[in-house]
């Protein structure tokens, strides 16, 4: 994974995806989100159609083994969402997010498209760890602490924060690792503080599925390089900025999680039911399932919630989610779809260490995504996940097609 000598071949396609996933900031704020027939817009949307635009796009270059199973999964996905209270909701944000999947993607084209556009989503997880602190400095209340630090009150709940930064420490530490085998000392030092506010921001949010993720980030990352000495330094570096800031920050929020998750949590008892219970639906109604809404219906009455006066329940599980809503096909077809990313080109084993390392990216987020998916099912939308899982996968064809060129000579 070394760095490309023509830093500034800079793309008009990965112009344009550096811009959205700047935008993608904006999309934290709900002051900055765009109201529209009720939904709460991300701001980049606006500008996604004028990117495929004036970026040279051509549907007919993006893989058939990909786009297939998205196109049928889409399909599908708008039969059995006809069975919501507002179908059109869900329709348009499974939309938004395969099509932003499909740009990033498509919007590689050299090396420096990858790392500038991995710098804008840093920078949006950047944005996220600040507004985390700022706001733990400003509660005063020890429960709402403890409670841990959510900065999405109001469009998203402390799930959707790891979301948004999961994907941009993921790709800061693919930036790291490349600076310390190049020995860049100044941006080993801006990549450092980015993602030590950033680990401050995640452990106050008291967020355990992200403090997975994390642990998920940082095995890839040593299996992606192997024991090198950059990896061995990574590792220090990583540990030692966790170790900073979940003592000097957040260690009060990290002991009671530890606490609750050691002594039994009912919060961990009601996931694990909503997990059973939104499979059982899908095997209940297994070809189109019952539609989002009746699925959260069917939740509340089987966790006997409808006695508390709450007559819906999220899954908070996207496997579940998929099967209980929209049946076999779909969850069938997604899953194809993930899978098929990591397809590995078997005549290019061996020599071609980019491509087999950019696979292993591609892997790698491919298992932080569905490692997340089993605790959110908004991962589905999330728009930093689905342009970082495009931008690995359009990072992994680059190698190949570089690979590819070099056979032919």
């Amino acid at each position: 994974m070394k760095s490309s000598r023509s830093f500034f071949v800079f793309s008009a396609a990965g112009k344009w995806a550096f811009v959205l996933a700047i935008l993608m900031i904006f999309s934290s704020r709900s002051d900055y989100r765009l109201p529209v027939a009720g939904l709460l817009v991300h701001p980049y949307l606006i500008l996604l159609p004028f990117a495929f635009l004036f970026s040279g796009f051509r549907f007919q270059l993006f893989p058939n083994r990909i786009l297939t199973p998205i196109i049928l999964f889409f399909i599908l996905f708008c039969v059995a969402s006809l069975q919501n209270d507002k179908p059109q909701s869900e329709i348009f944000k499974v939309a938004a997010s395969l099509i932003t999947f499909i740009y990033f993607s498509a919007s590689v084209r050299s090396e420096s498209d990858f790392t500038w556009v991995s710098w804008a989503l840093l920078l949006c997880a950047l944005s996220i760890g600040v507004q985390g602190f700022l706001v733990a400095e400003e509660t005063d209340s020890a429960a709402t602490r403890l409670a841990g630090i959510n900065v999405l009150e109001g469009i998203g709940n402390k799930n959707a924060q790891s979301l948004f930064t999961l994907p941009g420490i993921f790709l800061g530490s693919v930036m790291l690792l490349r600076a310390i085998g190049g020995r860049k000392f100044g941006e080993i030092v801006v990549l450092s503080l980015a993602l030590f506010v950033i680990l401050i921001s995640m452990f106050l949010s008291g967020n355990r599925s992200g403090w997975l993720g994390l642990l998920v980030i940082f095995i890839a990352m040593l299996v992606i390089t192997g024991l090198r000495p950059r990896a061995i330094l990574f590792s220090l570096v990583i540990l030692g900025l966790t170790y900073v800031a979940i003592g000097q920050y957040a260690s009060d929020i990290v002991e009671r999680k530890r606490e609750q998750t050691t002594s039994g949590y009912s919060s961990d008892i009601g996931r694990r039911m909503l997990m059973v219970e939104s499979m059982r639906v899908g095997l209940e109604h297994p070809f189109l399932g019952v539609g989002m809404d009746e699925l959260h219906r069917q939740l509340a009455l089987r966790l006997e919630a409808n006695r508390f006066g709450i007559f819906k329940m999220d899954s908070h599980f996207l496997p579940g989610y998929l099967f209980g809503a929209t049946g076999i096909f779909t969850t069938v077809l997604f899953a194809a779809f993930m899978i098929r990313l990591t397809h590995r080109r078997k005549d290019m084993v061996g020599s071609y260490v980019a491509v087999k390392q950019a696979r292993l990216l591609v892997v790698s987020f491919v298992i932080l995504f569905v490692v997340r998916s089993l605790f959110s099912r908004e991962i589905l939308y999330s728009p930093t996940f689905l342009s970082g899982l495009g931008l690995v996968f359009g990072y992994y064809r680059l190698q190949i097609s570089k690979a590819v060129k070099e056979i032919n000579g």
